[in-house]
């Protein structure tokens, strides 16, 4: 681990994966693919000489951009639904 919380890592993993917070969506492959994407980004971040704090706070930013896309996608379908 890179200074931080296994949590958060396999909690951003699934999120990348596809899936949803407020449950009932994702997949085992989504979930895979988005821990392969999480590790590259990673390794990325450490390959360059970033910090522990500063992968950790890019990952905690990256579930934010995540949770906020799906928000956003979730209240325009509903929008639409409506219409």
């Amino acid at each position: 681990s890179c200074g931080g919380s296994i949590l958060g890592y396999v909690l951003a993993s699934a999120l990348m994966g596809g899936a949803s917070m407020s449950g009932g969506k994702g997949t085992a492959i989504g979930s895979f693919f988005g821990a392969f994407a999480l590790g590259t980004i990673m390794n990325g971040l450490i390959h360059i000489g970033a910090s522990a704090d500063a992968v950790d706070i890019i990952i905690a930013l990256l579930i934010m951009l995540v949770l906020l896309t799906q928000f956003l996608r979730r209240h325009y379908s509903d929008k639409e639904a409506r219409v």
